[in-house]
């Protein structure tokens, strides 16, 4: 997923969420991966779904975390995980 400038490439690898930031001029480059700190939260896409976001501004991820991945839910549950970047 891109991120809203266009400057920002997110991706998943294994179970993290990865980034890289793109340039186009002069010439196309990308910069070194760099793992988001939500390690083992972000799930395969099923059908086309996915469990994370990056907010409008480019600032934050956010992940929806499954009753079962997240610590004492008396109501079981999913949660919603933010983490600035």
């Amino acid at each position: 997923m891109w991120s809203p400038d266009g400057k920002e490439l997110f991706y998943r690898s294994g179970n993290k969420l990865t980034s890289v930031r793109i340039t186009t001029q002069p010439s196309f480059a990308f910069s070194n991966p760099v793992a988001l700190p939500i390690e083992g939260f972000v799930q395969p896409d099923a059908g086309g779904a996915r469990n994370y976001d990056i907010t409008p501004d480019g600032k934050q991820s956010i992940v929806v975390l499954p009753a079962e991945q997240t610590q004492s839910d008396r109501f079981g549950s999913s949660q919603i995980l933010i983490v600035n970047r």
